[in-house]
């Protein structure tokens, strides 16, 4: 099998949150106001992504990380969107959806692939991609 060809252009719109990376897939300011832009790839889509888009090069889509996360990170952030969804298909509140910083689920098997390597998702959601800070070993 070939693997799949990732999206070898700028990612802008990241935030750094415990020390990796994070933006949605259609690379969407993390405070931007509900329906108010569409990502940088995808500016037409400003209620979420209905396009397939292939993940940046040197990022991966997020695992889930639990409720925590949501709260004091997607919860925190508007993203344009109600929803983030995770690498496994689950879907966590955005600030746009509940402004109490809450780590409530809204969905689960909302990640759709095409087969090709590139992922999009159904409704108002958005997909979480992450890239990890690179550490270097000291030297001895």
């Amino acid at each position: 099998t070939t693997a799949a060809a990732c999206w070898d252009g700028d990612v802008i719109n990241y935030r750094e949150y415990d020390g990796d990376y994070y933006t949605t897939l259609d690379d969407v300011p993390a405070d931007a106001a509900h329906d108010t832009v569409g990502g940088a790839r995808n500016p037409a889509d400003t209620y979420g992504q209905s396009a397939y888009l292939a993940v940046p090069c040197g990022w991966e889509l997020s695992p889930d990380p639990g409720s925590s996360f949501a709260a004091n990170f997607i919860g925190r952030h508007t993203w344009s969107t109600y929803c983030l969804t995770m690498s496994d298909g689950n879907s966590w509140r955005t600030r746009t959806y509940d402004s109490s910083y809450s780590s409530r689920s809204c969905g689960t098997d909302e990640l759709l692939a095409d087969g090709a390597g590139r992922y999009r998702v159904g409704g108002w959601r958005r997909i979480l991609i992450r890239r990890l800070a690179i550490t270097t070993a000291a030297a001895c």
